[in-house]
């Protein structure tokens, strides 16, 4: 099994339960994956309690753990599994925009772990998705200003209606000033230019960009594994950028598929 995000451990926990021999493979210092990284935005605390049962299951299972070990094809090659089963996760986009300047043109994920802290500025966020809108709830503790780029009508269209009813409200209630219908033109000197659907344009004074433009999917080593061995799945975002609650039931659906093929 090579990745520890929710779909790895899943599926090692189920193919374990179900009487496989299970390495898992991961090449951070710690297991979770991308919950990691959304468990930190304000009311995510869920998540953070959902990936430390999954590591006190992985704990109490027979799962071999093998943590700051990145699965390539020399580990392929030298174990050589039955099933290899990749759950490799996703990486975050940059945008393509003129003027990206990385001095203050940020990636959020850097952001959000706290490794560039930003306080009482005024920060322009690129995409207001879910993941988006939750970077700009973090930033609100810091008492930035905050203004969110979306191309898109509507923000956060694909989060549950409750959740994005009380984030929206907390970004209202805070002014931050939301432009949907509207991309990035050009970043300049500290200064974005954005137009709107009828096509006016705006500039807009900021100290900080913030990159929240989605995921695309990891799978090199698929790519590279199907080659040289004869049973290779995918799974995850890996496979496709979906949900945290899909990542767990491919896990799980994959294990029952091989549990069922064995029989």
């Amino acid at each position: 099994m090579a990745g520890a995000g929710p779909a790895g451990m899943q599926a090692a926990l189920a193919l374990d339960k179900h009487g496989f021999r299970v390495s898992l493979y991961e090449k951070e210092k710690q297991l979770g994956g991308l919950l990691n990284l959304a468990s930190l935005p304000p009311h995510k605390q869920q998540l953070a309690r959902l990936r430390d049962y999954l590591k006190r299951q992985l704990e109490k299972s027979g799962v071999n753990v093998l943590l700051e070990h990145p699965y390539d094809l020399k580990t392929l090659a030298d174990e050589y599994p039955d099933y290899l089963v990749i759950a490799a996760g996703s990486r975050p986009l940059r945008p393509e925009i003129k003027g990206w300047d990385e001095s203050f043109c940020l990636p959020f994920e850097h952001v959000l772990t706290g490794n560039i802290p930003i306080e009482e500025s005024h920060v322009l966020v690129v995409g207001g998705g879910s993941n988006g809108c939750e970077m700009a709830d973090f930033l609100l503790v810091g008492r930035n200003r905050i203004s969110i780029v979306e191309r898109m009508p509507y923000l956060a269209p694909d989060m549950e209606k409750k959740s994005r009813r009380d984030l929206i409200n907390r970004l209202e209630k805070a002014q931050a000033n939301i432009y949907t219908s509207a991309e990035i033109i050009e970043i300049n000197s500290g200064k974005v230019i954005i137009r709107n659907k009828q096509g006016e344009m705006k500039e807009i004074e900021v100290d900080y960009v913030i990159a929240a433009v989605g995921y695309a999917s990891n799978n090199p080593l698929y790519e590279a594994a199907q080659k040289v061995h004869h049973a290779v799945y995918l799974i995850g975002d890996s496979m496709q950028v979906g949900s945290i609650r899909e990542a767990i039931a491919q896990g799980e659906m994959l294990a029952r598929a091989l549990t069922e093929f064995n029989y």
